[in-house]
């Protein structure tokens, strides 16, 4: 992970963490900045991945 992605995953990380509930400190670790982590753990909590859920909101804002 470049620098660049190091400071996108972290701005990424704190929007999930204050947007999105069911995603834990433990669900951050584990992800820490793989899309694919990301994607199944969103899948796991929210039934959807979280590309499929920005693309949801982006078209219904």
């Amino acid at each position: 992970m470049t620098h660049n992605d190091k400071s996108k995953w972290e701005e990424l990380k704190e929007n999930i963490k204050a947007r999105w509930n069911k995603i834990t400190d433990e669900d951050i670790e584990y992800i820490n900045g793989d899309t694919e982590r990301l994607n199944e753990r969103f899948t796991e909590r929210y039934g959807k991945s979280y590309d499929e859920i920005e693309r949801d909101n982006m078209y219904h804002n």
